[in-house]
């Protein structure tokens, strides 16, 4: 199993911190309006040719070549339209620099993937930018944060400039030069070898830092595509960031020499929006919850062992609930793409595992060890944690249903421990009278959105199994979600605990609650399992019980099927039937 490879890219500039150089082209700047520097070089001899007399044509640059008897450069354009400074200021500004208009209208501006980059660069996650770029877009983005970055633009600044292993800031390196100095590279013989200061530099940082690559293609820059082939030795990865995942032909070679990871993006603003909101996930979970589950488990039992710390016990783990709950925004789990594989789908499951990881003892911990004084706390969390912005019909309805996982996984702990400490009035609570804060067309009962049987979509969840397989699982979320709780929980209810037992009394208590609630069948492993391997019939056995116990039921006490015996009886013979039907 692969893994993400934008969760990939996040964790690895959340663990290297300043150790990750960005190198991007002009698909950075071009959303911005700003003009690569062949289109300014077009643009001039379109000027020249109109001041001529003449008219350009589709081929400006043939006709600039056969009439001066020479290729197009750039400081010979701005020499011609410009001769001196003030006047290549004046020029050159409409290109590079936004007019009033234009900064209303929100053109030649930093764009939200400068800006980005530049809250990363002011953090320290990235001390390095190389850039092909001549506008001044990503220093601009910098100084907004405060911080004045190093921009080396000429071979006498490279020259002029502390060690790099000295710059205290940020760097940027404009290979091709500023807009503002004559000196820019834009022909193909410029763009075809460096000055040997500007080789040194970049094989210091391509050899020592690990490379986020976005905006370029490498078309045209012979010799940058030259650094990167020369060095040899990188210590860190590569993440190449493309449209879609497709990377250009000629960076092709360029990817497979740097053993780069292709990450797709929507857009360059997509992307880099999206690595700094995970890269702040990651932070503000290291920072605000340093804690593992073991001792998140032992704050909770320190905390209910006297009332004076109701107020720390709440904080405790309604901090955990939002760290829980930023953590599964729709930015990282999004219903609309991609389609879900043998590969995606377990992965985000995973994850989402790994999120809840320790809200899941945590909330186990308090069921087992707290009074129902406690249980407002418990409805309060369920209500939060399946409260989002979610959106439902999505084209992808497995993705639609995962968003209700995490609320599955925390309600089965908090089920299965009351089960265990026979707190069935508690369970009533959050399966049948606690409400959803929204709900998707269909009752209102938070119970009827989750279930592994609805969380883990049946189809789809056979993806989380061995793919060998010769048929199907039966019950591919029940038989999935056994396994990856036990770990979970078993330091709270204890090894000797019948943990497959629990789980499915639990869920035997759920579909009976559907049943009854007329939400439909609702199928758990126990429908099969109790036929299999002289396992215990769930069914026999709560008729026996009710058949003797009567009014007296524990179920009926706690106000199940609205303390009616007739009405338990009929739900218990519904379940029997579709559970005979899975011999």
């Amino acid at each position: 199993m692969t893994i993400d490879p934008a969760l990939s890219l996040a964790l690895s500039v959340h663990a290297h911190k300043g150790v990750y150089a960005v190198l991007v082209g002009s698909g950075l700047s071009k959303s911005a309006g700003i003009p690569t520097g062949d289109e300014v070089v077009i643009d001039l001899i379109r000027r020249i040719a109109t001041a001529d007399g003449a008219e350009a044509g589709d081929s400006p640059k043939k006709w600039y070549s056969e009439k001066y008897k020479k290729e197009a450069t750039y400081s010979d354009l701005i020499e011609m339209l410009a001769p001196t400074s003030e006047e290549r200021m004046s020029l050159l500004r409409g290109y590079f620099e936004p007019t009033e208009d234009e900064m209303d209208k929100g053109s030649k501006v930093p764009t939200k993937a400068h800006h980005a980059i530049a809250r990363l660069a002011a953090r320290g996650y990235i001390k390095v930018i190389v850039t092909t770029n001549f506008d001044k877009l990503l220093e601009r983005a910098i100084d907004a944060q405060g911080i004045a970055p190093t921009v080396v633009a000429t071979p006498d600044q490279i020259l002029g400039m502390m060690p790099l292993q000295h710059v205290t800031t940020c760097l940027v390196i404009k290979v091709h030069g500023d807009y503002l100095d004559t000196r820019i590279k834009n022909t193909t013989l410029e763009l075809g070898i460096y000055d040997d200061a500007t080789k040194l530099l970049l094989d210091r940082v391509f050899a020592d830092y690990g490379l986020i690559v976005c905006g370029w293609s490498g078309e045209y820059d012979v010799a940058l595509s030259d650094a990167i082939i020369r060095n040899t030795r990188y210590r860190f990865s590569t993440y190449w960031l493309a449209r879609s995942g497709k990377v250009a032909e000629l960076a092709k070679p360029l990817v497979a020499h740097r053993n780069a990871m292709v990450v797709p993006i929507e857009s360059a603003d997509a992307g880099f929006v999206d690595l700094e909101a995970r890269v702040d996930a990651l932070e503000s979970q290291r920072i605000a919850d340093p804690i593992s589950p073991r001792l998140a488990v032992a704050m909770m039992k320190r905390f209910l062992s006297e009332d004076k710390y109701r107020i720390q016990l709440e904080d405790l783990f309604m901090g955990e609930l939002g760290v829980v709950r930023n953590a599964l925004d729709l930015r990282y789990f999004p219903v609309g793409s991609p389609v879900p594989d043998e590969t995606n789908y377990p992965e985000r499951v995973e994850q989402m595992e790994v999120i809840c990881s320790k809200l899941i003892p945590m909330a186990a911990t308090g069921v087992y060890w707290g009074t129902s004084m406690l249980d407002p706390l418990w409805v309060r969390a369920l209500r939060f944690l399946s409260h989002s912005e979610f959106a439902s019909g999505s084209s992808h309805p497995a993705w639609d249903s995962l968003q209700y996982y995490p609320v599955t996984l925390v309600v089965y702990a908090i089920g299965m421990t009351a089960i265990l400490k026979r707190r069935f009035e508690l369970i009533k609570l959050l399966l049948v009278d606690t409400k959803s804060i929204q709900n998707r067309g269909g009752p209102e009962e938070l119970s009827y959105q989750i279930g592994a049987m609805r969380a883990l979509h049946s189809d789809t969840a056979q993806f989380l199994h061995n793919r060998n397989q010769s048929t199907p699982r039966l019950t591919p979320g029940s038989d999935w979600m056994v396994v990856r709780m036990r770990p979970m929980m078993v330091e709270v209810l204890g090894e000797d605990v019948d943990f497959e037992g629990l789980f499915d009394e639990f869920e035997f208590l759920f579909a009976l609650i559907a049943i009854h609630a007329s939400w439909g069948l609702y199928t758990g492993r126990f429908a099969w399992r109790q036929h299999r391997f002289s396992q215990k019939n769930l069914c026999t056995s709560l008729a026996a019980e009710l058949k003797t116990l009567g009014l007296k039921h524990p179920l009926i006490l706690a106000g199940f099927f609205e303390g009616s015996v007739e009405r338990m009886e009929k739900a218990l013979s519904r379940v029997e039937e579709m559970t005979s039907r899975m011999r």
